[in-house]
């Protein structure tokens, strides 16, 4: 019923006249708590401000009950309650990953509990169901704005996939299910980063030479698979992605939950519940979409390892030649870039260095939007961490319109890297006042030794772009109700900004050009790093996406409906039909796919948001990736609602027609074979 859509999407995230103008005149101002929150001075604050918000939400809770049927408060009321817990579970969400004090991130996550079994009880409610039912049947409903009805229907949706509409009986089944689903998703989630375990005695020579050991056991924590040393690779897979039968039960336990929960609820499936609130509504859909898809660029991917089959048989040294392993895929592709390179990877980093970037990349969202973005004073105890930067986005009378907490280095406290956490979303408050979104974005970018200037490899600068997306939805989708604000919409949506941020405007030309430039010369980026930047991202475009599509539809079928076979031939049956690579027996990848817990039906959505986003490029960018009136246009007519507005209206306002299933095929098979067109001439041969 309440909404938290804590947005943390993990990856894998102007050129009018500016300057990044500090807006601080010292590092620190006065003190306060994190996020400017007096509360939070110390980590007992949150313990305030759960208590706050539990007496706040009990009050709203009495007022709803309250209001006649024919009340628009009902609505707004059930929108400031979800405002009001969501303050403290978006917080400690966040907090409870990245915090390097133990103390904050155990009070944060005792929060965030508190809040989500409070949730959990009104989820059950049957007063607020009721009024909210009563309001929605109500003759005067039909005549409420898009808005509202949007905003009722979206806490309706909630209250139906949490069995509200059941008996007692079923009621209390189905908070016992979504409790085990939980449990047994985070325990899937954190074994899936656990190392293997293998006995020191009966441990091959060349796992024990590059992995660490104690007295009885090799810790293998990874696969290999950029290694040289064909061995090494092979083994470090076989062993990392072995078969484990006791995440394999925690899987197997998770799935059996998720439908029994869809079976209590009315639901064919979970994925049928899962896909219910989303643009493609019903897993046929996803499916033929996948499928469809498919059928387009299969052959593509099929020929591109017929091309790593000779790269192979040139490399010597190599375990069966004749065959392209899943552990050969990423040294294949590296040493070939490799080979094609024209500079070095430490010289195209000279031309990202982090501070230009963020200079340049405000250019751009200036340039389309009207917007800058300024580095933001702070006050003594509002960062978590000294590394941690503080930008603001200004209108253009210098009004601000919402704060950026840029999280950019790794630390051994800090569990999340390229995602985006929304802490506070926009919203209006009341006519001509609004309350402004905060959001922090993480990322991994290697800190420099001493004073030296943090260079970026392209891929961080691809991440960079992708977060940045992401929040400008979050800050420009500022709407009347917080529940469907910003990037508070279907998942298959949310990643549309994002996508069109990193996949289409950072790999323009146009547009890559204004943002690479040398850190110490100011000399644009040369043809050659723009030609191997070209190089890194057309290498294989074909077997890249045909791996979505395969994980994509891998998740479909774990969840439609009790499995008839097990977990491990599901697995092999799924890739061999939609992988061109060779099975490996007795390997179990999808034990470490930590993302059916996340998704849970949703993994297609990353192609879904991207068909999209190819669509609304060439449509408005492509001509002139600059286009203040196309920046407008996209801002006015999609960024601006969030979620406020059906997101197939809002395609086909800024498309000119609701796509079709075949045309966001097409367009994405376009774009496939548009990457390879893109590649240096050796490899279009």
């Amino acid at each position: 019923m309440l909404r938290f859509a804590i947005r943390s999407i993990a990856r894998r995230t102007c050129t009018a006249r500016f300057i990044v103008r500090g807006l601080r005149t010292s590092r620190y101002c006065s003190a306060t708590g994190l996020y400017d929150i007096p509360e939070l001075e110390n980590s007992n604050g949150f313990t305030l401000l759960t208590k706050d918000a539990l007496k706040e939400g009990a009050k709203v809770v009495d007022r709803i009950v309250s209001h006649p049927q024919d009340s628009a408060e009902i609505v707004k009321d059930f929108d400031e309650l979800s405002t009001i817990l969501c303050k403290v579970a978006d917080l400690s969400e966040c907090i409870r990953q990245i915090h390097p004090d133990d103390n904050f991130s155990s009070c944060a996550h005792s929060a965030n509990a508190s809040i989500n079994n409070y949730v959990e009880q009104l989820n059950t409610n049957q007063a607020l169901y009721g009024a909210l039912k009563g309001f929605m049947q109500h003759e005067a409903f039909a005549a409420m704005d898009d808005e509202i009805q949007q905003a009722a229907n979206s806490f309706m949706e909630d209250f139906k996939v949490s069995g509200i509409h059941l008996d007692e009986e079923k009621r209390a089944k189905c908070v016992e299910l979504n409790g085990l689903v939980l449990a047994y998703g985070q325990s899937l989630v954190y074994n899936s980063f656990l190392p293997t375990r293998l006995l020191k005695e009966r441990c091959p020579t060349v796992l024990k030479n590059n992995f660490k050991s104690d007295s009885n056991l090799v810790m293998v924590t990874h696969a290999v698979n950029d290694s040289a040393n064909s061995e090494l690779r092979a083994m470090s897979y076989l062993a990392y992605y072995g078969y484990n039968p006791s995440i394999n039960d925690v899987l197997v336990n998770l799935l059996k939950a998720r439908q029994d929960l869809a079976d209590t609820i009315g639901y064919p499936s979970h994925a049928h519940r899962s896909l219910s609130t989303t643009m493609a509504k019903m897993p046929e859909t996803v499916n033929s979409f996948l499928e469809k898809l498919s059928e387009k660029v299969y052959p593509i991917a099929k020929s591109e390892i017929s091309k790593m089959l000779e790269l192979k048989a040139a490399v010597p040294d190599q375990i069966d030649p004749k065959t392209i392993y899943p552990w050969d895929l990423a040294f294949l592709e590296g040493s070939y870039r490799e080979q094609l390179s024209m500079v070095k990877q430490s010289e195209v980093c000279q031309y990202f260095e982090l501070e230009g970037c963020m200079e340049r990349l405000g250019k751009l969202l200036n340039s389309l939007y009207g917007v800058n973005l300024l580095k933001g004073s702070t006050k003594d105890g509002e960062l978590w961490h000294h590394d941690v930067e503080k930008y603001v986005v200004v209108d253009e009378n210098n009004q601000l319109m919402g704060t950026i907490y840029f999280d950019f280095f790794p630390r051994s406290s800090k569990g999340v890297y390229n995602c985006h956490f929304t802490i506070r979303v926009g919203r209006e408050i009341r006519s001509g006042e609004s309350e402004l979104p905060i959001i922090t974005l993480c990322f991994d970018f290697a800190k420099p030794k001493s004073d030296c200037p943090v260079l970026l490899p392209f891929e961080s600068v691809d991440n960079l772009f992708h977060e940045v997306g992401h929040a400008i939805h979050t800050i420009f989708g500022c709407t009347r109700f917080q529940t469907v604000s910003g990037t508070r919409c279907t998942t298959d949506f949310a990643e549309v900004p994002s996508i069109l941020m990193n996949e289409y405007f950072l790999k323009d030309t146009r547009v890559l050009e204004t943002i690479g430039q040398h850190y110490k010369t100011g000399r644009s980026l040369p043809n050659a790093v723009m030609r191997d930047i070209k190089l890194s991202t057309s290498l294989f475009p074909a077997l890249e996406t045909q791996t979505q599509i395969f994980y994509a539809l891998y998740d479909q079928v774990s969840h439609l409906g009790t499995p008839t076979e097990s977990t491990q031939t599901t697995f092999r049956n799924v890739y061999n039909k939609y992988m061109p690579l060779q099975y490996i027996e007795q390997t179990a990848w999808y034990l470490r796919f930590h993302h059916l817990h996340g998704y849970g039906a949703r993994y297609y959505s990353y192609l879904w948001s991207r068909a999209i986003a190819a669509m609304i490029w060439d449509s408005c960018f492509k001509k002139d990736p600059f286009s203040r009136e196309m920046g407008e246009k996209y801002r006015r007519e999609l960024l601006q609602y969030g979620g406020s507005r059906d997101p197939w209206k809002l395609v086909t306002n800024i498309l000119g027609h609701q796509p079709t299933v075949d045309e966001m095929v097409e367009a994405l098979a376009k774009d496939v074979m548009q990457r390879k067109r893109n590649a240096p001439s050796i490899l279009i041969a």
